[in-house]
Formats: C-alpha cells, sequence, structure tokens
C-alpha cells in the first residue's frame, strides 16, 4: 500500500473510538484497503473488519517493542519518521 494512503489511515484511525465513520475520506481508504484485502485468503476467512482490527493490535504491539527497543536510528525509524509517527 503506498505510503501516504498508510498515513491517512493510521491518522484516521487514532482519530476516533471507530473505524468507520460516515466521511468521504474514510468511506474512500475503507473501500481502498478492502480491495487490497481480496488478496490475502486469511483476510477473507476471518472477515475484513476483525482481520484489520487483529492486525492493527498486532502492528501496535510491534512498534511499542521497537520504540522500547531500538537502540539506533534503522529502516522502522526512518519509515515512521516519513509519515510523521
Amino acid at each position: 500500500m503506498h505510503l501516504n494512503a498508510l498515513k491517512i489511515l493510521y491518522c484516521k484511525i487514532h482519530q476516533s473510538d471507530s473505524f468507520i465513520q460516515e466521511t468521504d475520506d474514510t468511506l474512500v481508504i475503507t473501500q481502498l484497503i478492502y480491495q487490497k484485502l481480496w488478496n490475502y485468503p486469511m483476510a477473507i476467512d476471518e472477515g475484513f473488519a476483525l482481520y484489520i482490527k487483529r492486525r492493527t493490535k498486532e502492528i501496535e504491539d510491534a512498534l511499542r517493542y521497537h520504540a522500547r527497543n531500538c537502540d539506533s536510528p534503522c529502516i522502522i525509524c526512518s519509515d515512521l519518521e516519513k509519515i510523521g509517527v
């Protein structure tokens, strides 16, 4: 997925308590993600909403682990800086 799309998605998720809001931006982002998820059998089997929720938690856990344990600038640090996280 494109870096700008990920940044928008990250911001949208963290701006509200609910993932899906009644806004055009959120609808476009949701549709983009769902189109991409058709390429992942696990997402299809689990259901897109549950898959997104589970993967978001896994990614947040990994980023917290990275923040606590990274002792020098790395590619993850660089990518996070690029998207302003």
